[in-house]
């Protein structure tokens, strides 16, 4: 769950940058982004908290993974397309040392005129653009025994594990994805330019 926690431990020490999971160690070279090309000098801003949600759009953790319940496995041709992530939710143990994360983005959860985190998608083989990656990643979705798509082995760096997304198409036409026990993020399939899309510098 490492880009929830990346984006808690980032707002529990104001760090300028995004992630997400809660769960796991991310170091501090994983908080500062350098040029979202590596043909450009343009620096991303700080990270806001987004609060702009769709009409219908599940608000709390809770309210996302009974959309995630509800849901249904997709299919390769409904998953073909950009998916850009609207919303990032968690529900922190009542103990736990992070805060809870409520970003929520309608028109795609943004830093400056970047998408946070973007899925490009061929049937099941899936690219990933997220602020906070060292290189866009390559994955493929895996349908489980659960009714799920599962794309595991996704790495913001560091020394945690890599996550696993459990995916499911909810009765909105978005994708719900639940990583780990208590966080989970939305997307939406939306037109994205090329230019909105975070291209991650490779080592």
């Amino acid at each position: 769950m490492r880009r929830f926690l990346l984006l808690t431990a980032l707002l529990a020490c104001g760090f300028p940058a995004i992630a997400h999971l809660l769960g796991s160690k991310v170091p501090l070279a994983q908080a500062q982004n350098s040029s979202p090309a590596s043909t450009s000098s343009e620096k991303l801003p700080d990270f806001v908290a987004q609060n702009n949600p769709c009409v219908d759009q599940p608000r709390t953790f809770k309210e996302l993974a009974a959309a995630f319940e509800n849901g249904r496995r997709p299919l390769a041709s409904d998953i073909t397309g950009t998916w850009v992530a609207i919303g990032s939710l968690n529900d922190p143990p009542p103990q736990s040392e992070f805060p809870q994360v409520r970003n929520l983005n309608c028109a795609g959860e943004k830093r400056g005129n970047k998408f946070e985190f973007v899925l490009v998608a061929n049937g099941y083989s899936v690219e990933l653009h997220a602020v906070g990656m060292y290189c866009p990643q390559k994955v493929r979705m895996v349908p489980d025994h659960d009714g799920s798509v599962d794309f595991p082995e996704v790495s913001f760096g560091g020394d945690g594990a890599p996550d696993t997304y459990r995916c499911r198409l909810t009765k909105r036409a978005t994708l719900a994805c639940m990583i780990g026990t208590f966080a989970g993020e939305e997307f939406k399939k939306m037109t994205a330019e090329k230019e909105q899309i975070y291209e991650a510098p490779c080592p």
